[in-house]
């Protein structure tokens, strides 16, 4: 239930659908359109396909790390982590660290357990158990309160969502409540992800909602907006793409100055650090699909003149939450010319984060930040 949009996410970061992934690694046992009716349930896959599939993903894994350069002993310790992973939230959390799991064990923690969940939620639903379904929902510690009021307590939105999943008769009952409860997952998963990732790959910095700066927003035009149509502008709309580049290009910034730029660096200066195409970075800022490829090549292209052993590593949890900010609030239709933004209340979001700050810090003493301040042109 909760599973499509976590691949959602990977089939956005990756640039391709699962189907396709999953087909290009098999290399010949299945097509491409066998996997996509296994995945919609329409047939199943053999015992014997299984295992050619896990043979060959097998396979391929390790040519692939192999090539990448890594160690046996380090692909050998992958591989075993990975039968920890239960999906596609957990998947997509190991991924971020591989070699070093313990970087975002309380996020991995969470995503097995939306994993686990979504799971037991699919069967109710498949079964058509509507109070079973019901009942998970409001069973589920995932259902934090003081996150779930936060995110429905507006003007429009004042009705009890808890009375009504116990009331609920029909699945449409629940249509709504399942959607902000689902919401409220992401955003926990998102809050915890970003204080393990300022705590261990920002350790200098002071603690900070970093993923808030890639919340899209307006730019100043005088006057507050709540629903109106504007004309689509290039500068008028900062969707959560243009805000991570710009955030990757203030941290090269500071690296190489040693001090934070007054003002987001311009495209011009992006371009001339990756040594790039400003046309490319260009269209990525203004809608065009942004992948984990792409953003490798933003990344590698900034930092080529340090020795390969100063390098950092690219930030992969940025690319994930501005890849879910970008879903959950970015609609964007070339082909119907439709395109439409939320721009929500950064402070909810804070919020969210503030409480799990303290919910982790009484179960992670080593969770510690550092004392410089957070970049004043990416608030």
């Amino acid at each position: 239930m909760i599973q499509p949009f976590f691949m959602a996410i990977f089939e956005r970061m990756e640039g391709k659908k699962l189907a396709t992934l999953v087909s290009e690694v098999a290399d010949g046992p299945v097509t491409e359109r066998t996997v996509r009716n296994w995945m919609v349930g329409k047939g199943q896959p053999s015992a014997s396909q299984l295992e050619a599939m896990n043979r060959a993903a097998h396979h391929h894994l390790h040519n692939t790390l192999s090539k990448n350069g890594w160690p046996d002993v380090e692909i050998a310790k992958y591989i075993a982590g990975l039968s920890f992973v239960k999906g596609m939230a957990s998947g997509l959390v190991f991924n971020m660290s591989p070699t070093k799991p313990e970087t975002y064990s309380h996020t991995f923690a969470l995503s097995v357990q939306i994993d686990v969940l979504s799971d037991r939620l699919a069967v109710f639903r498949e079964t058509d158990q509507l109070r079973s379904f019901a009942g998970c929902l409001l069973e589920s510690p995932l259902l934090a309160l003081e996150h779930y009021n936060k995110l429905v307590a507006k003007d429009d939105c004042t009705e009890d969502l808890r009375k009504a999943i116990e009331e609920a008769t029909t699945w449409d009952h629940l249509n709504r409540p399942f959607a902000v409860f689902t919401s409220n997952i992401v955003v926990q998963l998102l809050v915890t992800l970003d204080l393990e990732f300022c705590a261990k790959w920002l350790e200098c910095y002071e603690a900070t909602p970093v993923f808030q700066s890639l919340l899209p927003r307006l730019a100043d035009h005088g006057q507050p907006v709540v629903e109106c149509n504007l004309p689509i502008t290039r500068d008028l709309f900062h969707r959560p793409v243009r805000r991570l580049i710009d955030l990757t290009a203030c941290l090269y910034y500071f690296r190489k100055y040693k001090k934070w730029s007054e003002k987001i660096p311009t495209v011009a200066e992006v371009t001339r650090w990756m040594n790039g195409d400003d046309r490319r970075i260009t269209k990525w800022r203004t809608g065009r699909r942004f992948t984990r490829r792409n953003y490798q090549e933003i990344w590698a292209g900034m930092f080529s003149h340090l020795p390969v052993s100063e390098q950092p590593g690219m930030p992969l949890p940025l690319l994930f939450a501005a890849t879910i900010f970008s879903l959950l609030f970015v609609q964007d239709s070339s082909a119907r010319k439709n395109f439409r933004m939320t721009v929500i209340d950064p402070d909810i979001y804070y919020h969210c984060w503030d409480i799990q700050r303290s919910r982790l810090a009484v179960l992670d003493k080593v969770l510690v930040f550092g004392d410089i301040p957070w970049m004043p042109a990416m608030p």
